[in-house]
């Protein structure tokens, strides 16, 4: 019986002494500054929320689009509705060494009229 004990917190103990020595995976993940529509400022915008509903003047096209970086070197990808009432959706990720890990925020603004 007393082996036995001995046994479990020998393996006990492993498993502490190996979750210590686990490197945590450090993450990357970039967030815009703001989205600009038609070059004004997205009413609400807040870096940490990614969905906005965005109405427009009743006829109006697409809407230009401009995502404000808040590093230089994050990569954005926008990609556009076709007509409105539509979607549009902006991808940001921090530009990271070869092997670094990162998330893709993304981004989505639903138009309508």
């Amino acid at each position: 019986m007393k082996k036995k004990l001995l046994l479990i917190a020998i393996a006990v103990a492993l498993i502490l002494l190996a979750g210590c020595l686990v490197k945590p995976v450090e993450v990357e993940r970039a967030f815009l500054d703001n989205i600009l529509i038609n070059e004004n400022p997205l009413p609400g915008f807040q870096p940490d929320i990614l969905q906005y509903n965005h109405g427009l003047p009743n006829g109006e096209g697409v809407p230009l689009i401009t995502p404000v970086k808040r590093n230089e070197t994050d990569i954005v990808k926008i990609s556009y509705p076709d007509e409105i009432p539509g979607a549009a959706a902006i991808s940001v990720r921090p530009k990271v060494a070869q092997g670094t890990d990162y998330l893709t925020t993304v981004y989505i603004i639903v138009f309508s009229n």
